[in-house]
């Protein structure tokens, strides 16, 4: 391949010279194209219509003269070497030609043609050493002012360091010029002083090992600080002698930002998981392996975090043999792609405890969709399904109590009835006729009837209880005779009662009745004997306390304990103990209202009782009642009742039961009463309308359709101010009062009622000066 000719521009005004210069170029044998132009004007002409290999240039020409010629030329085509043509007396002009970028110069007369085209050759392989050194030189400075590396260069002096050099880009750091980052002392004096012992310390160090990589901090020119990572290498000499250090610093401020944000997540994520109670783990979703578990694992699992790390799977001993085998086959369909729920299983301890708990699983993919791990939570919540349990267990015994209460309210209705009807035959026959006694067998049946009735509304919370302050010894005290008769001498019977028990308030009538019902069960769990213990005793009890059964109101109570040696109760039992008409006696031998009455009194007395038995260990029942700070006061003993008589004023009486208003009716009419009757409100207001005589007493169901009778009650007092109500229901009073149906102080006789009872009512508040 030819090379391609050298293209020459030769400004020269002398023909003579011109012609020479063209010899000897034609001389050297190489391939020249040659240009002549005489002024310099006709130079800058072909300057901008091509580029030349290299310019010779005469500096006195007829347009320009003397060094201004140069730099015109040198202007025009800055890329092309040029060679500078001069006289022997204008040497001093050339060498200022060659301070201003020319390439080099000779002499006229004593050019030869070697030496011409040694210089031309020069000159263009110098100018073109000069372009790739400064193209790498602009590089070199794009690197160094786009890099974040600031980089600097150190000399080792006999008096210590000495920076030499540091790159541009120091600016961006910390804020200095270049020029004032290498003064003697910038570097020291603006460590910061906490770092500065170290550096110093590890800057030492570097004569020794030959490197350096820290961390500290800069202060930068608003005073604040840049942190920077700064790695530097020792240079030595041909003759192994320390000379120089040359490094770099790097702004890592953002990744200490990132670092100290990662430590901080990381000590909240630790504080969580030290300190809430639920259970966070991490494991391998093909092979099970617990990758991470919080604290609470020990607390909830009863294992050590490392004995679960130790092989795969051991976490799974600690689940129930009968909940594995669902609980992994959920983890695997969760990793599998299945929605995670929450899945409930056991686990039982090491001290054989057994908790529930539940957990949910969810899968963690890779950008691919890969299930990389499973990430969950546990949490123990056998407290909330005991919680659960017990509300359970309330609402349960709510709705068997309104049940309860229903049938005794009805049942009432029909009790008055067959006591009412029964006592008007007794009283129409003569001692000694043969159905006298078969209708006294019916009322006493009736009042055996009436009695399984108050037990319902007992246990329903539905009966007037007459509550004074008590002394529980001394009750117990009052019935241990009794109880000792009622027990038989196969049993023993202890009482324990606590010398300094405090009062409580309740009905004391009622309150013997819940020990009697008490010690029956008890004598009929020991067919063969055994020990009866009842103990009185001051208790506190609190929400921890209370958490096992149901919640309490914390407080101070009182705690009576009946407690035996009998067969025991299984826990299926003991969650049906209180239910009304629930016994496991035989057919005949119980009611099964006797614990429902106990149930009831002591809930309406604001108290709590438990029960506490395993089969073959016996069974204690445990009544606390709230603690009062008052002095027991004595039941005052009440007068047996008089004989009622009756009168001549007129009644209405509303009743819905068609029975009852008959039988009423006809009580009151036989005590020369003028009764009116109604079925209902609106045919009450109707009788009042019509009646033009006084009504001295208004007879009322208290829950009837359409109209309730204390609504009756208030339509009729603007009309008929001075008559006098008296309220009949077989709900009790005191639990109507208490939900508004009842105006206070209000007179009420209870269903179901003898006619003696009625009309000793009726007549005692007729003769009263206030209703």
């Amino acid at each position: 391949m030819e090379a391609r000719p050298l293209s020459i521009l030769l400004v020269e005004d002398n023909p003579a010279d011109a012609r020479l210069v063209k010899e000897v170029l034609r001389e050297t044998g190489e391939p020249i194209a040659l240009i002549h132009a005489e002024r310099l004007s006709q130079a800058i002409g072909h300057l901008r219509q091509q580029r030349f290999s290299a310019i010779l240039l005469d500096l006195r020409l007829p347009d320009s003269e003397g060094l201004a010629t140069f730099t015109r030329a040198h202007a025009e085509a800055p890329d092309a070497p040029i060679v500078v043509l001069t006289g022997l007396h204008d040497e001093d002009l050339a060498v200022k030609a060659l301070r201003e970028g020319a390439q080099d110069y000779l002499v006229k007369g004593q050019v030869d043609g070697r030496l011409l085209h040694h210089a031309i050759r020069y000159a263009i392989e110098r100018h073109r050493v000069e372009e790739a050194l400064l193209a790498t030189q602009a590089r070199l400075q794009q690197v160094l002012t786009s890099s974040p590396a600031v980089l600097y260069a150190t000399a080792i002096t006999p008096h210590g360091f000495s920076p030499t050099w540091v790159s541009d880009n120091i600016l961006r750091v910390v804020g200095y010029e270049a020029r004032e980052a290498t003064t003697p002392t910038w570097w020291i004096d603006h460590l910061h002083p906490e770092d500065r012992p170290r550096v110093e310390r590890e800057v030492r160090r570097l004569l020794t090992d030959g490197r350096l990589s820290t961390e500290y901090r800069l202060r930068r020119k608003d005073g604040s600080y840049a942190w920077v990572q700064d790695d530097s290498r020792l240079l030595l000499d041909a003759a192994g002698k320390p000379v120089e250090v040359f490094g770099a610093w790097l702004d890592v401020a953002e990744r200490r930002q990132a670092e100290e944000a990662l430590r901080e997540s990381e000590q909240r994520f630790r504080e969580l998981a030290d300190n809430v109670r639920e259970v966070f783990f991490v494991a391998d979703p093909e092979t099970g392996q617990a990758l991470y578990l919080s604290p609470a694992y020990e607390e909830v699992f009863g294992r050590s975090r490392e004995h679960a790390y130790a092989e795969r799977g051991h976490w799974l001993e600690a689940v129930h043999p009968e909940d594995r085998k669902r609980l992994l086959a959920e983890i695997l369909a969760t990793v599998r792609g299945a929605e995670p729920g929450s899945e409930v299983f056991r686990v039982v301890r090491p001290d054989g405890s057994v908790r529930w708990v539940r957990s949910r699983v969810s899968p963690v993919r890779d950008a691919s969709g890969k299930v990389v791990r499973t990430v969950g939570i546990a949490e123990d919540v056998t407290e909330l399904r005991r919680t659960q349990a017990q509300l359970v267990e309330a609402q349960k015994m709510e709705a068997i109590g309104r049940l309860a209460g229903g049938v005794a309210h009805d049942f009432n209705n029909l009790l008055t009835a067959i006591t009412g009807h029964g006592e008007l035959v007794l009283g129409a026959l003569r001692a000694g006729e043969p159905l006298r006694e078969d209708i006294e067998e019916m009322l006493k049946a009736a009042e055996r009837a009436a009695a399984l009735t108050k037990q319902l509304l007992a246990f329903s919370r539905r009966q007037v209880l007459e509550q004074r302050v008590v002394d529980l010894n001394a009750l117990v005290a009052d019935l241990e005779k009794l109880l000792r008769s009622l027990i038989g001498e196969d049993i023993e019977l202890h009482t324990i009662p606590d010398e300094g028990l405090g009062a409580a308030r309740a009905d004391p009538a009622q309150l013997q009745q819940v020990i009697l019902n008490l010690v029956v069960n008890a004598r009929d769990a020991m067919p063969k004997g055994g020990t009866l213990t009842i103990e009185t005793r001051n208790v506190e009890l609190d929400t921890v306390s209370g958490s096992a059964h149901e919640p309490v109101k914390p407080g101070a109570y009182v705690m009576l304990a009946v407690s035996d040696s009998g067969a025991g109760m299984t826990e299926a039992v003991k969650t049906r103990v209180f239910e009304p008409f629930f016994t496991t006696k035989e057919v005949g031998r119980g009611t099964g209202l006797g614990l429902a009455m106990v149930y009831g009194v002591v809930r309406q007395s604001g108290g709590y009782v438990w029960v506490y038995s395993e089969p073959g260990t016996g069974t204690a029942f445990k009544i606390y009642l709230p603690r009062v700070d008052e002095q027991p006061v004595e039941l005052a003993v009440r007068p047996s009742p008089a004989e009622p008589v009756g009168g001549t004023e007129t009644v209405l009486l509303v009743e819905d039961e068609d029975v009852v208003r008959r039988l009423a009716r006809i009580a009151l009419a036989k005590r020369g009463y003028r009764v009116l009757e109604a079925a209902n409100g609106a045919e009450a207001l109707l009788l009042c309308e019509r009646e033009q005589r006084p009504i001295e007493m208004l007879i009322t169901d208290v829950v009837m359709p359409g109209m309730t009778g204390p609504e009756l009650a208030r339509q009729l007092a603007s009309r008929r101010p001075q008559m006098k109500v008296l309220y009949v229901s077989g709900y009790p009073q005191g639990a109507m009062a208490q939900q508004g149906a009842l105006p206070p102080g209000s007179a009420f006789l209870d269903k179901p009622f003898t006619l003696h009872a009625l009309a000793r009512k009726v007549r005692q508040m007729l003769d009263a000066s206030v209703s």
